[in-house]
C-alpha cells in the first residue's frame, strides 16, 4: 500500500485534491473515478509512507474502534462500515491500515484474525475480546465496551 497525493476535477468540474492510499497508481485512478473524480495528477509520496506507518497512536485506534462500534450497532456490515470509515479518515497511516483490514475481511478473514495481523496497533487482549464478540454474536456490544475502555483509560 502506498500513499499518493492527487489533483482532479469532480463531477461538477470543480478542482479538488487529496491524499489517498492504494496498492498502485491504477487502483487509485479507478477508485477516484468510482467516486466521480477525474484525476489530473497523481504523485506517490515516499516520505508520507514512511512516517504514517509509525505515527498511528492509541487515540487513532480508539477513534477507529468507536466509529466501528457505532456502525456495527447500526446494523452496517463490517466491510461497508470500514468503507465508510475509510472515506472519512484523514490520518493517512490509519486510513492505510483500515484499507488493509478491509481487504483482509473482503477475502474471508474474520475481524479478530485481521486485527491480530497488526500487533503493533491491536494488542492480544483486544483481539481476543473481538473474537469472543464475533463468536457470540455480540460484536457490537464488545466494540462499545472497548470504545468505553479507550475513552476512560487509554487516551
Amino acid at each position: 500500500m502506498f500513499t499518493y497525493t492527487w489533483f482532479g476535477l469532480n463531477c461538477d468540474g470543480r478542482k479538488i485534491n487529496g491524499i489517498d492510499c492504494a496498492q498502485n497508481r491504477k487502483q487509485l485512478e479507478n477508485k477516484l473515478k468510482e467516486q466521480g473524480i477525474f484525476p489530473l495528477r497523481i504523485k506517490r509520496k515516499f516520505l508520507i509512507d514512511f512516517l504514517c506507518k509509525s505515527r498511528i497512536k492509541t487515540k487513532h485506534i480508539a477513534s477507529f474502534i468507536e466509529q466501528l462500534a457505532i456502525l456495527i450497532n447500526a446494523n452496517v456490515t463490517l466491510v461497508v462500515a470500514l468503507n465508510i470509515i475509510i472515506q472519512d479518515e484523514e490520518h493517512a497511516g490509519l486510513k492505510n491500515l483500515i484499507i488493509k483490514c478491509k481487504d483482509s475481511l473482503s477475502s474471508g478473514q474474520s475481524l479478530h484474525k485481521t486485527l491480530c495481523q497488526y500487533p503493533q496497533h491491536f494488542n492480544e487482549i483486544l483481539c481476543s475480546l473481538i473474537n469472543v464478540g464475533e463468536q457470540s454474536g455480540s460484536l457490537g456490544v464488545v466494540l462499545v465496551e472497548l470504545a468505553n475502555y479507550f475513552a476512560k483509560n487509554a487516551i
